[in-house]
């Protein structure tokens, strides 16, 4: 049942990357998967069912960046998230975001479930960073609300960049985020201490 239901969103996905949301309809879907519409609604009720299921599953993996404790870890993970986004293959990812926060202007309960992404992704940041205060590991000074607020600003804008087509070269974006982060910490994380190697390029 899991693998199918997995099946089934892996299918929409490259439905809304292929057609746009307003074009992607169950039966699309269902084309797209290779099943019947029965097959379909055994999992879901609807197309906005499936829909939220994507966000959802989006939430679930940055809910799985919960425990972060220490600055390293966080930078790894805001490395690795910034490298995703010049993946050539992750442009998909960018376009279906970007046209379920369109779908959430008009469908409260898309809506609801594209912000409950952002407030996720924002208390990973926001508690990592809180954790990481309390050991003394942000700059003097340093609030975890307004560093969360800056490094959530700084992924969305060049995620929306990047979907604009108008983003920086991704050594440029990995240069402006290791200053961002020398900014919060100061600590010079990246290039001082030689180990961004340990992050898949």
């Amino acid at each position: 049942m899991a693998d199918r239901r997995r099946e089934i969103l892996d299918a929409a996905s490259r439905c809304l990357d292929r057609l746009g949301i307003a074009s992607t309809s169950t039966k699309e879907i269902c084309r797209e998967a290779g099943i019947s519409m029965g097959a379909l609604y055994t999992h879901f009720k609807s197309r906005d069912d499936i829909i939220l299921a994507i966000a959802e599953r989006s939430a679930e993996d940055m809910g799985s960046n919960m425990g972060i404790t220490t600055i390293t870890e966080l930078r790894k993970l805001l490395l690795r998230r910034l490298r995703d986004i010049y993946r050539p293959g992750y442009a998909a990812t960018i376009r279906i975001e970007v046209q379920m926060l369109a779908e959430a202007v008009a469908n409260r309960s898309v809506a609801k479930e594209v912000m409950d992404n952002y407030r996720i992704s924002r208390k990973m940041i926001h508690g990592a960073l809180e954790r990481i205060s309390k050991v003394g590991g942000l700059a003097e000074g340093g609030d975890p609300e307004t560093a969360a607020t800056l490094v959530e600003n700084f992924h969305y804008g060049l995620l929306f960049r990047r979907a604009a087509g108008c983003a920086e070269p991704r050594e440029a974006a990995e240069a402006a985020l290791e200053s961002l982060l020398l900014t919060i910490t100061g600590q010079a994380l990246f290039r001082e201490r030689g180990d961004m190697e340990d992050v898949e390029a």
